[in-house]
């Protein structure tokens, strides 16, 4: 791989990065604030919602022993 394809890749990387953490931005902040259900279909709608953590917590209760 050259250093071009390098940079580039990078380059891309970068961006894609920016741009989802841009756009969960906007939505957090601006559409989704306050809090709303955005209707889309009859049976479709979008709804804010965080995950806590379950891939940390999923197995707490498991003695490791």
């Amino acid at each position: 791989m050259s250093w071009r394809n390098l940079y580039l890749t990078l380059f891309m990387l970068v961006s894609v990065i920016c741009i989802d953490q841009i756009s969960k931005l906007i939505i957090v902040e601006i559409i989704m604030h306050p809090p709303r259900v955005i209707a889309v279909l009859p049976n479709l709608n979008f709804v804010l919602s965080h995950n806590t953590g379950v891939s940390f917590g999923l197995f707490a209760s498991i003695d490791n022993d």
